[in-house]
């Protein structure tokens, strides 16, 4: 299979062709043919349209012997009698080139469609974990993102990585490839296009989770069993604008966040690790002084605000949650949340300094626990 169908393919995997443009793009059209992978599409070649080798499109008139075509675009360009073989249309066997995939990767399970441009391959163990695999047909960056995030709530909790793998595109900034390894998703390189190997490194998706780590599966499972809203990783950077506002990666978009609404997050981020279901009470966080009695609602408004951009088709409300009456979350799992602990220990705010020293107990906690 060559570059040219491949990429038509990733631009939609229903893509229907004619096989003039197969004959003459595809040196392997007759290949194709006798393994299965392409299949006659007689609906398509009912159309009242089509498009010729020479750039036309047609209007199409059938009669009880022949076909006959009008130019759309030059009305005066005379009608003319088709070649029935000008025709001839093919759509690409999908589960026929699945099912060969799954073969030259070993791979055993189920297989199916996840989404237009996502398909499951199937699953295999490797160093005592088992990985799943997936192929997508991406264009763009922020589409594959999209589709890779999703991912986790589409397949079953129990694999311990997700490995991905695609045609031609490899268009992923590090950055996001890095947030999707901490979601347990790993971009492999590029299917081979002769052998269909996925090239995945076992160092990579093979690991065993480090202690008082998740899989992508423990992840999913638990944001399910707690109510988690949000699926990408959060990150607080310890960066600070000229304009003295906070920096917080949700996924790759920066958010700013002024000292006093990030002394908020700070808290609700602190409860997050200390139980997992991170539910404070707005009484007790007036207590400590990050609510005030007449201002409450501006508060919380005032912090949700902060990440509108960020969050896609989640609502903020949803992000900086009141899961019950009277109480706020972060609904986020909490091993989506990092930080730099190097940057917010010379923070100039001596309370977001407690805050990240807290950080570190629990985190250290929870380590010796799982050790």
């Amino acid at each position: 299979m060559n570059r040219w169908l491949w990429r038509r393919l990733e631009m939609s995997p229903d893509w229907i062709f004619y096989e003039w443009e197969l004959r003459m793009y595809c040196w392997d059209f007759n290949a194709m043919l006798s393994q299965g992978l392409l299949v006659r599409d007689l609906k398509a070649e009912k159309a009242e349209i089509c498009f010729t080798r020479y750039g036309q499109r047609l209007h199409l008139v059938r009669t009880d012997n022949a076909v006959f075509g009008a130019d759309t675009e030059n009305p005066d360009e005379p009608v003319a009698e088709l070649d029935p073989d000008e025709l001839i249309q093919y759509r690409f066997n999908i589960d026929r080139w699945l099912s060969l995939i799954r073969t030259a990767n070993g791979l055993y399970g189920a297989f199916c469609r996840l989404d237009r441009r996502l398909f499951f391959l199937g699953e295999k163990k490797e160093s005592g974990e088992t990985l799943g695999f997936v192929i997508g047909f991406f264009t763009r960056a922020g589409q594959a993102l999209n589709l890779l995030l999703s991912l986790p709530s589409r397949l079953p909790a129990d694999f311990d990585g997700i490995v991905v793998a695609t045609l031609l595109f490899d268009g992923l900034p590090l950055q996001e490839i890095a947030n999707l390894e901490r979601l347990g998703i790993f971009w492999a390189p590029r299917l081979d296009s002769e052998t269909l190997h996925i090239r995945h490194q076992t160092c990579r998706t093979g690991r065993k989770v480090p202690p008082g780590s998740f899989s992508a599966g423990e992840i999913e499972g638990e944001s399910q069993f707690y109510g988690f809203k949000c699926r990408v990783p959060v990150c607080i950077t310890g960066d600070i604008t000229k304009s003295g506002n906070n920096v917080v990666l949700v996924g790759s978009t920066a958010v700013e966040i002024g000292d006093t609404p990030f002394l908020l997050f700070l808290r609700l981020i602190v409860e997050l690790r200390r139980k997992k279901m991170g539910t404070v009470s707005k009484v007790q966080l007036k207590s400590e002084g990050y609510l005030s009695e007449d201002v409450e609602f501006q508060q919380i408004r005032r912090l949700r605000e902060c990440f509108v951009r960020a969050l896609g088709d989640l609502e903020p409300k949803d992000f900086i949650e009141g899961y019950r009456p009277k109480t706020l979350r972060v609904s986020v799992h909490p091993a989506l949340v990092s930080w730099d602990e190097q940057k917010l220990l010379a923070h100039d705010n001596s309370r977001v300094r407690e805050f990240v020293e807290q950080l570190l107990q629990w985190a250290k906690a929870n380590s010796s626990l799982a050790s």
